[in-house]
């Protein structure tokens, strides 16, 4: 979107300012106008990265943040989601959540990439939730390992209806045959039983202690 708004753009001003000279100075405008089009094309997207790198490291421990507009280009979903004003008298610590309709994948869910890989230090991934009244469901936590296939380790938590503030035990996220582990990604899933059912997630951070719903029967493994 934003190179071909560049191209229009630009083109549009070149062929205005062109009408203003003779022949050769209308043919040098027009080709200046097409070098700064492939110039601002060139470096959009490079220049949103690295703005959501930038974002990313003056955020931590915020891991994701439905609010942090920057980090758009780090993360995505195999469900439908959309961006909304928190909920009046939820404690989400956020004032934007992401709303999520679950996917009919296998494990719908929210992949955050490129996360700041050193999670040491930290004893608790927390992360609010909101889930309307109904069933029971849940709602993993998986994490990739730098150098290891697919997610190393997962946390599964049971949620019941209403907001909730989840702690996931950083430990058993990175647990590793091979020392600390360097985190690549975060992955907030479901599974297939709960396609179609909708959920509020609001801000996910790192802490050092925690004061919310912790999970048990940590699983870990590769998949």
């Amino acid at each position: 979107m934003i190179g071909a708004g560049a191209v229009v753009i630009g083109l549009a001003l070149s062929a205005r300012l062109a009408q203003r000279g003779g022949t050769r100075r209308r043919v040098r405008l027009v080709w200046a106008g097409v070098a700064c089009v492939v110039l601002l094309v060139t470096v959009a997207a490079p220049g949103r990265v690295l703005a959501a790198y930038l974002s990313r490291d003056r955020a931590f421990p915020v891991v994701f943040a439905p609010d942090a507009w920057l980090q758009t280009p780090l993360w995505s979903s195999n469900s439908q989601v959309r961006i909304r004003n928190r909920p009046t008298g939820l404690l989400f610590g956020s004032a934007k959540v992401l709303e999520v309709d679950w996917g009919q994948e296998r494990y719908p869910g929210l992949t955050v990439t490129e996360v700041v890989p050193d999670w040491s230090g930290y004893a608790h991934l927390e992360v609010d939730v909101w889930l309307p009244p109904g069933p029971r469901m849940t709602l993993t936590a998986a994490v990739g390992h730098r150098g290891v296939e697919g997610t190393a380790a997962h946390q599964r938590l049971l949620v019941t209806s209403g907001f909730h503030r989840l702690e996931f035990p950083v430990p058993s996220l990175l647990s590793s045959d091979h020392g600390l582990p360097e985190v690549t990604k975060l992955i907030l899933h479901t599974d297939q039983r709960n396609a179609g059912r909708r959920v509020l997630i609001g801000t996910a951070r790192l802490t050092k202690s925690g004061s919310g719903v912790v999970g048990r029967g940590a699983r870990t493994g590769s998949r």
